[in-house]
């Protein structure tokens, strides 16, 4: 690759990162705690580098969204599994209550 292609996909890539940004991060938050959403991003803006020259030409968007769904994947899979919703709250160790209400047999 010569000097003067390399800076036109530079600069297509940086145009491709600026348009899509906003919406891919939106899109990964939506899914995940901040800091994992903050790495899938930066993990599939890794993978459009890598596989610019693959990209389809119009709906960029739409394929970075597929990246970033099979990140997420991806780590939902490395996350134990006793970690996967740490927005539930703490289980309880005690027995659930029972009804006042008694079924009739």
């Amino acid at each position: 690759m010569t000097e003067p292609e390399r800076l036109d996909r530079t600069e297509r890539f940086r145009l491709l990162y600026e348009a899509c940004f906003a919406d891919v991060s939106a899109y990964c938050r939506r899914r995940c705690d901040r800091s994992t959403a903050d790495d899938a991003v930066a993990e599939v803006f890794t993978i459009a580098w890598r596989r610019f020259d693959e990209l389809p030409t119009e709906p960029d968007r739409l394929w970075l969204f597929g990246v970033a769904r099979r990140v997420l994947a991806n780590a939902r899979r490395r996350v134990p599994p006793d970690r996967t919703h740490r927005t539930d709250p703490p289980r309880s160790n005690r027995a659930p209550e029972r009804s006042r209400y008694r079924h009739r047999r």
